[in-house]
Protein backbone atom coordinates (compact mmCIF):
# COMPACT_ATOMS: atom_id res chain seq x y z
CA UNK A 1 0.00 0.00 0.00
CA UNK A 2 2.97 2.66 0.77
CA UNK A 3 4.31 1.72 -2.73
CA UNK A 4 0.85 2.74 -4.44
CA UNK A 5 0.66 6.20 -2.24
CA UNK A 6 4.17 6.71 -3.10
CA UNK A 7 3.62 6.72 -6.73
CA UNK A 8 0.87 8.53 -6.70
CA UNK A 9 2.22 11.43 -5.30
CA UNK A 10 4.92 11.17 -7.63
CA UNK A 11 2.26 11.65 -10.25
CA UNK A 12 0.98 14.30 -9.08
CA UNK A 13 3.59 15.84 -7.98
CA UNK A 14 4.86 15.68 -11.62
CA UNK A 15 1.85 16.96 -12.72
CA UNK A 16 2.02 20.20 -10.52
CA UNK A 17 5.92 20.70 -11.46
CA UNK A 18 4.46 20.36 -14.99
CA UNK A 19 2.10 22.39 -14.77
CA UNK A 20 4.55 24.95 -12.67
CA UNK A 21 7.09 25.30 -15.29
CA UNK A 22 3.96 26.17 -17.55
CA UNK A 23 3.18 28.88 -15.53
CA UNK A 24 5.87 30.56 -15.47
CA UNK A 25 6.02 30.90 -19.20
CA UNK A 26 2.35 31.92 -19.72
CA UNK A 27 -0.46 33.24 -17.72
CA UNK A 28 -3.31 30.56 -16.16
CA UNK A 29 -5.92 31.08 -19.01
CA UNK A 30 -3.62 30.27 -21.39
CA UNK A 31 -2.65 26.96 -19.82
CA UNK A 32 -4.49 23.70 -20.98
CA UNK A 33 -4.54 20.30 -19.50
CA UNK A 34 -3.49 18.97 -22.69
CA UNK A 35 -0.34 20.66 -22.58
CA UNK A 36 0.17 19.38 -18.89
CA UNK A 37 -0.62 15.81 -19.68
CA UNK A 38 1.52 15.99 -22.68
CA UNK A 39 4.56 17.09 -21.04
CA UNK A 40 4.36 14.86 -18.10
CA UNK A 41 3.54 12.08 -20.13
CA UNK A 42 -0.01 11.35 -18.79
CA UNK A 43 -3.39 10.65 -20.24
CA UNK A 44 -6.12 13.30 -19.17
CA UNK A 45 -7.86 10.61 -17.17
CA UNK A 46 -4.72 10.85 -15.00
CA UNK A 47 -4.61 14.76 -14.88
CA UNK A 48 -9.27 14.55 -13.32
CA UNK A 49 -8.02 11.78 -11.30
CA UNK A 50 -6.16 14.28 -8.78
CA UNK A 51 -7.84 17.81 -10.01
CA UNK A 52 -10.36 18.79 -10.98
CA UNK A 53 -9.32 21.71 -13.38
CA UNK A 54 -6.08 23.45 -13.63
CA UNK A 55 -7.70 26.49 -11.29
CA UNK A 56 -6.96 23.57 -8.75
CA UNK A 57 -3.49 22.89 -9.14
CA UNK A 58 -2.68 26.79 -8.88
CA UNK A 59 -5.01 26.91 -5.92
CA UNK A 60 -3.09 23.75 -3.76
CA UNK A 61 -0.02 25.65 -4.54
CA UNK A 62 -0.75 28.61 -3.31
CA UNK A 63 -2.86 27.05 -0.37
CA UNK A 64 0.24 25.05 0.82
CA UNK A 65 2.54 28.37 0.06
CA UNK A 66 0.02 30.51 2.00
CA UNK A 67 0.37 27.98 5.18
CA UNK A 68 4.10 27.61 4.99
CA UNK A 69 4.59 31.27 4.57
CA UNK A 70 2.46 32.16 7.59
CA UNK A 71 2.21 29.17 9.62
CA UNK A 72 1.45 30.18 12.99
CA UNK A 73 2.26 33.74 13.32
CA UNK A 74 -1.90 34.65 14.31
CA UNK A 75 -0.86 32.92 17.43
CA UNK A 76 2.55 34.26 18.20
CA UNK A 77 1.21 37.95 18.08
CA UNK A 78 -2.08 37.08 19.75
CA UNK A 79 0.26 35.57 22.81
CA UNK A 80 2.42 39.06 22.24
CA UNK A 81 5.24 36.26 21.50
CA UNK A 82 5.87 37.90 17.94
CA UNK A 83 7.08 41.49 17.12
CA UNK A 84 6.79 43.49 13.81
CA UNK A 85 10.67 43.20 13.85
CA UNK A 86 10.39 39.32 14.15
CA UNK A 87 7.42 38.99 11.74
CA UNK A 88 8.89 41.11 9.28
CA UNK A 89 12.44 38.62 9.40
CA UNK A 90 10.27 35.67 9.54
CA UNK A 91 8.60 36.65 6.29
CA UNK A 92 11.72 37.72 4.40
CA UNK A 93 13.42 33.83 5.85
CA UNK A 94 10.30 32.97 4.12
CA UNK A 95 9.89 34.52 1.20
CA UNK A 96 13.76 33.20 -0.07
CA UNK A 97 12.57 30.19 1.24
CA UNK A 98 10.18 30.37 -1.44
CA UNK A 99 11.05 32.70 -4.28
CA UNK A 100 10.92 30.15 -7.15
CA UNK A 101 6.92 30.25 -6.78
CA UNK A 102 6.64 33.90 -5.27
CA UNK A 103 8.23 35.74 -7.87
CA UNK A 104 5.98 34.36 -10.62
CA UNK A 105 2.58 34.08 -8.15
CA UNK A 106 3.37 38.27 -7.32
CA UNK A 107 4.75 38.98 -10.92
CA UNK A 108 3.30 40.09 -14.33
CA UNK A 109 1.52 36.34 -14.73
CA UNK A 110 0.54 35.98 -11.65
CA UNK A 111 -2.46 35.84 -9.62
CA UNK A 112 -3.90 38.85 -8.67
CA UNK A 113 -6.20 37.34 -5.83
CA UNK A 114 -3.14 35.50 -4.36
CA UNK A 115 -1.87 38.89 -4.13
CA UNK A 116 -4.82 40.77 -2.63
CA UNK A 117 -4.52 37.63 0.23
CA UNK A 118 -1.17 37.95 0.81
CA UNK A 119 -1.60 41.47 1.32
CA UNK A 120 -5.00 40.96 4.05
CA UNK A 121 -3.49 38.45 5.41
CA UNK A 122 -0.66 40.77 6.27
CA UNK A 123 -2.91 43.50 7.63
CA UNK A 124 -4.40 41.30 10.09
CA UNK A 125 -1.12 40.42 11.42
CA UNK A 126 0.43 43.65 11.38
CA UNK A 127 -2.37 45.79 12.77
CA UNK A 128 -2.31 44.64 16.36
CA UNK A 129 1.39 45.37 16.23
CA UNK A 130 1.52 48.92 14.96
CA UNK A 131 -2.02 49.78 16.61
CA UNK A 132 -1.72 48.96 20.55
CA UNK A 133 -1.00 52.29 22.45
CA UNK A 134 -0.35 54.45 19.26
CA UNK A 135 -1.98 57.53 18.64
CA UNK A 136 -2.45 55.75 14.75
CA UNK A 137 -6.12 54.85 14.93
CA UNK A 138 -9.09 54.67 12.73
CA UNK A 139 -8.80 55.23 8.79
CA UNK A 140 -5.52 56.58 9.35
CA UNK A 141 -4.78 53.06 10.81
CA UNK A 142 -6.09 51.48 7.35
CA UNK A 143 -4.15 53.73 4.82
CA UNK A 144 -0.71 53.22 7.23
CA UNK A 145 -1.75 48.85 7.12
CA UNK A 146 -2.10 49.64 2.99
CA UNK A 147 0.75 52.10 2.58
CA UNK A 148 2.87 49.04 5.00
CA UNK A 149 1.73 46.07 3.59
CA UNK A 150 2.42 46.97 -0.29
CA UNK A 151 5.48 48.58 0.75
CA UNK A 152 6.90 45.75 2.18
CA UNK A 153 5.49 42.98 0.22
CA UNK A 154 6.96 45.55 -3.00
CA UNK A 155 10.46 46.01 -1.10
CA UNK A 156 10.86 41.76 -0.69
CA UNK A 157 10.33 41.32 -4.30
CA UNK A 158 12.26 44.19 -5.11
CA UNK A 159 15.33 42.37 -3.09
CA UNK A 160 14.85 39.18 -4.46
CA UNK A 161 15.55 40.70 -8.31
CA UNK A 162 18.04 43.16 -7.47
CA UNK A 163 19.72 42.51 -4.09
CA UNK A 164 20.10 38.93 -4.00
CA UNK A 165 23.57 38.66 -2.20
CA UNK A 166 21.68 41.23 0.62
CA UNK A 167 21.54 39.71 4.04
CA UNK A 168 17.84 39.37 5.51
CA UNK A 169 19.42 41.69 8.25
CA UNK A 170 20.67 44.02 5.82
CA UNK A 171 17.06 43.73 4.08
CA UNK A 172 15.50 44.74 7.84
CA UNK A 173 17.46 47.05 8.25
CA UNK A 174 16.64 49.05 5.35
CA UNK A 175 12.78 48.19 5.80
CA UNK A 176 13.19 50.27 9.19
CA UNK A 177 14.98 52.86 7.46
CA UNK A 178 12.16 53.31 5.02
CA UNK A 179 8.86 51.42 5.96
CA UNK A 180 8.71 51.79 9.01
CA UNK A 181 9.54 54.71 11.78
CA UNK A 182 12.04 53.99 14.38
CA UNK A 183 9.09 53.58 17.09
CA UNK A 184 7.55 50.24 15.19
CA UNK A 185 11.05 49.01 15.10
CA UNK A 186 13.03 49.14 18.23
CA UNK A 187 16.97 48.99 17.08
CA UNK A 188 18.30 45.32 17.68
CA UNK A 189 19.27 43.15 15.09
CA UNK A 190 17.89 39.57 15.52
Amino acid sequence: MARYTNASQKTKTRLRETFWLLYQEKPLEKITVREIIEKAQYNRSTFYEYYPDINAVLEEIEEELFDSLFGNKNQLILDYTLSLDELIYEIAQNYRKHQKYLKVLLGKNGDPLFFDKIKEHLKSLMRPLVSSGDTISGKNLEYFLEYLTNGLIGMLMYWQQKNRGQSIEDFLQTCREVIMPERYFPIRVT
